[in-house]
């Protein structure tokens, strides 16, 4: 279950962050599927969730958003933060709208430690920069 849930986390943040700047990169979008492929996910789970999220508003999809996330424990939900800020990052331009997006998450609505936070994410840029 707590799998499930995580990749649908993961999907509606990667639905989100690609969709904040309007621009879906093609460099985001090769991050997230080393992503998926690295945590197990299920590709046509995750762009099932991508076409039923297009049809819903943007205020809907982040409140699916952190109500998926507030069903898994601290350390999953940071996971999942880590990988969404360095999918957000990889195309250079860490652009205002994404870090928002992100501040707001961390910050007001989950109460994630941003020190623990970022060194999760070098940890996790790590090791996707392996495969």
């Amino acid at each position: 279950m707590e799998k499930d849930t995580f990749e649908r986390a993961f999907s509606i943040l990667f639905f989100l962050i690609l969709s904040a700047d309007n621009i879906a990169d093609i460099k985001e979008l090769k991050t997230g599927n080393k992503i998926i492929d690295l945590e197990g996910f299920d590709k046509s789970r995750v762009m099932s969730e991508f076409d039923h999220l297009s049809s819903q508003s943007r205020a809907e999809t982040y409140n699916d958003g952190i109500s998926t996330l507030k069903l898994l424990d601290k350390p999953t939900q940071m996971k999942c933060l880590a990988y969404i800020k360095i999918i957000a990052k990889v195309d250079g331009s860490f652009d205002k709208s994404e870090s928002d997006l992100l501040d707001k998450m961390y910050n007001e609505e989950l109460d994630i430690d941003i020190n623990r936070l970022d060194n999760l994410e070098k940890e996790l840029s790590v090791v996707l920069s392996k495969i």
